[in-house]
């Protein structure tokens, strides 16, 4: 069994505004096994990096990302919100993440609202990863399990992963049904059943958002395939076999 790969969550969020650049090179310092980050497309059609439907939590913007075109999102202040340090961080587009982060981390990306609100992402998502070259090193991720089915559909080779809600032993049946290699699961509902389950039927198990390093260590401990967390700086440690407090 191998070591227990760690997702930093949009980055290092624990410490930098989440899913700007800043977030993502600060990350780079801890050595994470990928970089997890969101992607919606803007109203002139380009993939750009944020979270929430809406701008106004992480940016000093209102109303809906989708309605803003790529110049005038820009503009926007993206790292302001989290600190003063930060004033002035862009929301990124995709392309420039892929550009800037390639040969130095795996990305795995996950797709907010899919078809919902952005129909045909799917495609676009997938071809900008192929031209860049990144196929080999992204999974491809969303709540929207239609997003995964899709992706699948356009490109057997993708490595993609469901993320569940709630318990349920079912899960890793629907992965499996779905063509999806990978399970995330909230750590609260992740149990000895469901490991089980994952690991005899070749699924790796995902547990998601894990920050304190006691609950890091027990699932390293355990042998979870992979944890994402918004602190790398504590899981680096923990892996280190260094004592964490906080």
């Amino acid at each position: 069994m191998g070591r227990t790969q760690f997702l930093a969550h949009r980055g290092v969020s624990g410490l930098a505004p989440e899913n700007t650049l800043a977030s993502f090179d600060m990350c780079l310092q801890y050595n994470p096994d990928y970089i997890e980050l969101d992607v919606q497309r803007s109203k002139d059609g380009h993939l750009v990096v944020f979270h929430d439907p809406t701008l106004k939590r992480t940016s000093n913007g209102t109303g809906y990302l989708k309605d803003y075109t790529l110049a005038e999102l820009k503009a926007l202040d993206a790292g302001g919100w989290f600190d003063a340090r930060f004033a002035g961080e862009r929301i990124p587009t995709l392309d420039e993440v892929l550009t800037r982060y390639k040969g130095k981390v795996k990305l795995a990306v996950e797709i907010k609202y899919g078809s919902i609100m952005y129909p045909g992402i799917e495609k676009h998502l997938l071809d900008a990863v192929v031209a860049a070259g990144w196929l080999d090193d992204v999974i491809f991720s969303s709540f929207n399990w239609e997003s995964m089915i899709q992706i699948k559909q356009l490109e057997p080779r993708a490595k993609t992963q469901i993320i569940a809600l709630g318990h349920s032993k079912e899960y890793v049946n629907l992965a499996v049904r779905f063509g999806c290699s990978v399970l995330a699961i909230e750590h609260h509902y992740l149990t000895p059943d469901i490991m089980a389950d994952a690991a005899a039927q070749g699924i790796e198990l995902i547990a998601w958002v894990v920050d304190d390093p006691t609950e890091q260590k027990r699932w390293i401990d355990l042998g979870v395939n992979q944890v994402t967390t918004n602190r790398p700086d504590r899981f680096a440690a923990v892996l280190r076999g260094e004592t964490v407090t906080f």
